[in-house]
């Protein structure tokens, strides 16, 4: 299958820092939601609260003057006049304080703001027909002045009612309700006949209310058919919000793609610095196991190599030839010559012996200032065909060796060694052998090769050239 692609690690953080900083976004932005919420509520209840109590005081004043009038053998004009006007006086919502007696022949007083007037019979007897007929202080809504009224309705003296007008518009000025903000609804409502007595602030559509800012209060007592009602727009809840969760998120998110890319930068110095690493210890590879002036193995590494390959051969049942090839009189060449000539001819000597070989496991090995090696896996005796090549790659380089006495060009001699896999197969038995052919090809006169092959019982591998 396809090699699976690495593990990104800044792309992941990214992703993590992003998701978490969305997170934090949406509770910051639910926790600013409920404080703005919570906090409408308290002030709506705060102006509620007021707008009760006012109304309730001006109630207490209609139950005092009930209470007095029923300790009363009867009601006298000017006592009534006096009181009401005191009434009056310290409620400014109160729009009129009313005595209707049983007998229609009796007059009405009423006191307005404090001045005395008169409203007539007609208009009285419209407001009790929309008031209920009942022993206790009722709510409802008239229109004896202008504006939506509050109708309080008591029993007086002789089967007579007392009646209090008080302006709706007045309580709520006088409470705060009247300022409120854009986005609120404030209503007073009657739930028996299902009428608003006030509404007040921006009316909007109910799909446009915050579902969470919507709140009722019976008024004067939990069974009461009057109860309050106010709620808030999505619009009036956003605005009051703070910038603090978008703040939040988009620093969330710049510290996330800042660092994301940090780590990117690191990673890819990273890969970098492995990178050469590799190549460093390549080159360090190259080093140990290499010759510095002919770029071929060293010893150590023909050592290691042979060492590795007398064992292969004995598991594998093949084979194994070691080629031994030193330079003729390379000492005179080098005093005739210098040091810096002698590099040059050891190293020509060995590209000529690198090319001469091509197969896989074939190695090519400077062993000795002088003297190279073959080590050639899955041979037979046919190799001397290569030892007699490299014999005539050699001279035909055509290096001249003034100090020679043998040839007048640089010449090589070689040791062939072919063994059999047995016991007997060891890296010292294998250059010995090789050794001692290399002798013979100098002691013969040199630019030549010695060769020797262990005979086995089965036939092996040819070497082909």
């Amino acid at each position: 299958g396809a090699p699976k692609k690495p593990f990104n690690v800044a792309i992941v953080f990214a992703i993590c820092g992003a998701l978490f900083s969305l997170l934090i976004f949406l509770f910051m932005l639910k926790q600013e939601r409920e404080a703005v919420i919570q906090q409408f509520q308290i002030d709506m209840n705060y102006k509620v609260a007021a707008f009760e109590q006012q109304l309730t005081l001006n109630l207490q004043s209609l139950e005092s003057l009930q209470a007095y009038y029923l300790m009363s053998d009867q009601i006298k004009a000017d006592s009534f006049k006096e009181v009401a006007s005191r009434i009056a006086a310290r409620s400014p919502e109160l729009q009129a304080l009313l005595w209707v007696p049983e007998a229609d022949t009796e007059k009405l007083w009423v006191a307005v703001n404090g001045n005395d007037s008169l409203i007539d019979e007609e208009a009285v007897q419209q407001l009790l027909q929309k008031s209920p007929q009942v022993s206790e202080l009722t709510l409802s809504r008239a229109s004896l002045s202008e504006g939506n009224s509050i109708v309080a309705v008591t029993p007086a003296h002789s089967g007579g009612k007392l009646i209090a007008l008080i302006s709706a518009v007045g309580l709520v000025e006088s409470t705060g309700l009247s300022e409120l903000g854009s986005g609120i609804v404030f209503k007073f409502i009657n739930t028996e006949t299902s009428s608003e007595l006030i509404s007040q602030g921006e009316y909007a559509d109910s799909a446009k209310l915050a579902p969470d800012t919507s709140f009722q209060n019976h008024l004067l007592r939990d069974d009461s058919n009057w109860l309050t009602s106010y709620a808030a727009t999505d619009e009036y809840v956003t605005q009051r919000m703070s910038y603090l969760p978008a703040l939040f998120l988009l620093t969330g998110l710049l510290i996330s793609f800042l660092f994301a890319a940090y780590l990117k930068r690191i990673m890819k110095y990273l890969n970098n610095l492995r990178d050469e690493q590799e190549v460093l210890c390549q080159q360090l590879m190259d080093v140990t196991w290499s010759d510095p002036l002919t770029g071929i193995a060293n010893r150590g590494y023909f050592d290691e190599t042979l060492d590795i390959e007398c064992r292969r051969a004995v598991r594998d049942f093949s084979p194994l030839t070691l080629v031994l090839i030193e330079l003729d009189k390379f000492d005179e060449y080098e005093a005739h010559y210098g040091a810096a000539g002698a590099e040059v001819t050891l190293q020509r000597v060995a590209s000529a012996l690198r090319e001469s070989v091509g197969r896989p496991g074939d190695m090519v090995a400077r062993i000795d200032d002088n003297q190279f090696a073959y080590l050639l896996p899955s041979t037979n005796e046919l190799v001397v065909q290569l030892a007699d090549r490299c014999c005539k790659e050699v001279f035909s380089l055509g290096i001249a060796h003034e100090a020679s006495q043998v040839s007048s060009v640089v010449t090589v001699s070689i040791g062939v060694s072919t063994l059999q896999p047995s016991r007997f197969m060891t890296p010292e038995r294998m250059l010995a052998s090789s050794k001692e052919q290399l002798v013979k090809a100098q002691t013969n006169g040199g630019n030549q090769y010695q060769a020797y092959a262990e005979q086995g019982l089965e036939p092996s591998l040819t070497y082909s050239v």
